[in-house]
């Protein structure tokens, strides 16, 4: 199932992942370990345990898959099913060929000839990668160690190493070999070189002919510097290579250990895989056996249900079929009592027919009261109507004469102040020098004037409100009685015609109910003739009967008629009698809105007379403010008059001032001249009395 190639090609995809690690953490695992790592046995994969976890689960979940089959099985509905196709076989996968010992990609550089003797494990491509990582490893100035094993067996390798002129592991006592490399720093290759079944494997020796650099980010390990003689150092080295090879070889026997495993692996894998389709292809199958057993299950149950449906429904049809039966014995029970009630109904309804007539006698007296109620409703609205004319005729002349009255009062009280106006304007311009008699007067007669004009103008206004409201109460009382006569006359005529119409159609029923009444009393007699023919002469006399009703009916029908023409006649009066009302509605309104203009006109007049007043006003305004200004001249006047004559006080004080001044100044002037003197005359009898003094004196001595 799986080629050699393929094989190959995992197990180097393998080796590059366990590769991919950096420079970095392989330093750090050969600083934590130092040099006794290589005593201890290589590390298995961390990987290879994940498959036998997942192989384990794998197997609890197939365990569970089938014991919840056979659970299913037991408990599921139990069908032979023929439609059902056998399960294909599962093709088991191939065993995979036996493990090639194939070891990570590595330079050639260290057995070039090795690879020839198992070259038929080998493609060309495989050749070319080899070429190329040689020339490059080759071409390069600095030492890259290479820590992979070879995959050819240890016996072939040393022979072909011994065989190989260009090794420098050919004679260790070539000239090649350079001993004092030892005691150099070894250079750790990056971890992209590392195999995947060792961390760290042993240092092979670098050739003598190229200089070991000291690239930085490369962890050195520095051994201990030996001083050995040629002989030793040459014994020290075949030992080294000793137990290289020996390690080489364990590696190779864990690789071939590690693609064995690998392999079985796989196959595991494969096998797991085939079982798991199996169970998933077996899982599906009685998941379809199980879904048509529901599927046939459900049908068979929705099939029960229909057939209990049909016959709960044949139940209830035959249930409703004996209820009919019963129905229409009930109703044949019924029709039999009817036919005997209605005999009893044909003598009750001659009884009726009577009741009727006398009730229609009495409504038709009714009527004609309701006719004389409704004229004299009508005489009573005419009346009304008149008494309203006559009214507003009145209070129109009424308001014409105090609107002339108020004319005149204006026109008196207009040329009054014009009078008054002349009057004063000719006394001022007469009579200058009496200024202050004349105001006086004036003011006494204008206030006497203003006295008697707001006495009239209040008298005006207390008569103008009064009239207004008289002509308007008058106006709303005759509006509501028109309002309220129309309203009783509209109700009493609907009234009426209510009563007509019910008239009417208690005649009209009753003509129905009598011809009824005759069709059905025929129709029974000829059923009576038909089935009786031995009460044929009963039949005849009840025949007489009957048409002397019949001829009664045809009279009261007549009459009814004629009556009903009558009430048409009258229905055409009335409806004469509300036209007529409806032209002395119009008449009324064409009425009331000439009382509206007439108001308008008098609401005209008393914005004139306002207009008036607040000239009145502006005239009685403008006398007041003359009065202010005679009073203030008069003030100023006395003010003046004030001023002057402390003025003149100011003056005697300032007169009398000067005389005291005067007076206190020769007083002063007096004394001091006194004074002069005093001192004078003081100093004089000093002078004197110390010229006696000094006298006497001199005549003692």
């Amino acid at each position: 199932m799986y080629s050699d190639d393929s094989a190959a090609s995992e197990i180097a995809s393998d080796d590059e992942e366990h590769n991919a690690f950096g420079d970095e953490s392989v330093a750090s695992e050969i600083e934590e370990s130092g040099g006794d790592r290589n005593n201890r046995p290589p590390a298995a994969k961390p990987q290879a345990a994940q498959p036998s976890s997942e192989a384990s689960a794998d197997d609890a979940y197939d365990d569970e898959v089938y014991e919840n089959e056979d659970e299913g099985d037991d408990d599921g509905y139990s069908v032979d099913f023929e439609d059902d196709t056998p399960a294909s076989p599962v093709a088991l996968p191939k065993r995979l060929a036996s493990p090639v010992r194939i070891s990570a990609s590595s330079p050639v550089k260290q057995r070039p000839k090795a690879i020839s003797e198992d070259a038929e494990y080998y493609s060309d491509a495989s050749f070319e990668d080899e070429s190329r990582k040689f020339m490059s490893a080759s071409q390069s100035t600095r030492l890259v160690v290479d820590l992979s094993i070879p995959k050819d067996s240890p016996t072939r390798r040393d022979s072909s190493v011994l065989k190989s002129p260009s090794s420098p592991y050919s004679n260790p006592n070539s000239p090649h070999v350079d001993l004092k490399v030892l005691s150099k720093p070894m250079v750790l290759a990056p971890a992209s070189t590392a195999t995947p079944t060792s961390a760290v494997d042993p240092l092979p020796p670098p050739s003598p002919q190229i200089a070991v650099p000291y690239p930085p980010g490369v962890v050195y390990m520095q051994p201990p510097q030996l001083l050995l003689a040629d002989g030793d150092e040459k014994k020290f080295s075949l030992l080294l290579r000793k137990v290289e090879s020996k390690f080489e070889d364990q590696i190779e026997e864990l690789r071939e250990k590690n693609t064995l495993l690998q392999w079985k692996e796989r196959e595991l894998k494969a096998e797991l895989r085939a079982q798991r389709d199996e169970l998933k292809m077996r899982k599906s199958r009685i998941e379809k056996k199980r879904k048509r057993a529901l599927e046939r299950r459900h049908d068979h149950e929705r099939m029960v249900d229909k057939l209990k449906a049909e016959v709960s429904d044949m139940n209830d049809k035959i249930h409703v079929f004996q209820e009919l039966t019963r129905k229409l014995e009930a109703e044949k029970e019924h029709l039999g009592s009817v036919i005997s009630n209605v005999d009893a109904e044909k003598r009750t309804v001659h009884e009726r027919n009577l009741a009727l007539t006398e009730k229609l006698q009495s409504t038709l007296s009714d009527f004609h009261a309701l006719n004389m109620r409704f004229e004299e409703t009508v005489n009573a609205k005419l009346d009304a109507e008149k008494r309203i004319n006559d009214m507003l005729a009145q209070h129109r002349v009424e308001i014409e004469v105090l609107q002339h009255k108020c004319r005149l009062d204006v026109e008196s009280a207009q040329r009054a102040l014009e009078a008054e106006i002349a009057s004063r304007t000719t006394e001022r311009l007469a009579l200058p020098e009496n200024y202050r008699l004349i105001v006086a007067a004036e003011k006494d007669r204008c206030e006497k004037l203003e006295a008697a004009l707001t006495k009239q103008m209040r008298e005006l206004e207390t008569a103008m409100a009064r009239d207004a409201l008289k002509s308007e109460a008058e106006v709303a009382r005759a509006v509501e009685q028109r309002k309220l006569a129309e309203d009783k006359a509209d109700k009493r005529v609907q009234e009426e015609l209510q009563t007509i119409s019910r008239e009417r159609d208690a005649i009209d029923e009753q003509r129905r109910e009598l011809l009824l009444s005759v069709t059905r009393t025929n129709a029974r007699l000829d059923e009576e003739r038909g089935k009786l023919e031995a009460l044929r002469a009963q039949l005849d006399v009840r025949q007489m009967k009957l048409v002397e009703e019949r001829a009664e009916l045809d009279a009261r029908a007549a009459f009814l008629d004629d009556r009903v023409a009558k009430l048409n006649d009258e229905e055409s009066t009335l409806e004469r009698r509300k036209v007529e009302v409806t032209r002395l509605g119009r008449e009324t309104f064409e009425k009331t809105r000439s009382l509206t203009q007439r108001m308008q006109n008098y609401s005209e007049i008393k914005s004139e007379l306002e207009k008036l007043r607040a000239e009145h006003e502006t005239l009685r305004a403008r006398a007041q403010e003359s009065e202010w200004k005679a009073r203030a001249m008069e003030q100023e006047k006395a003010t003046l008059d004030k001023t002057v004559l402390q003025l003149q006080q100011e003056r005697l004080l300032v007169a009398k001032q000067r005389i005291q001044s005067r007076q206190f100044l020769d007083n002063a002037r007096k004394l001091e001249s006194m004074l002069q003197q005093q001192n004078a005359l003081e100093q004089h009898g000093l002078k004197h009395c110390l010229w006696r003094l000094t006298s006497s004196a001199h005549w003692k001595r």
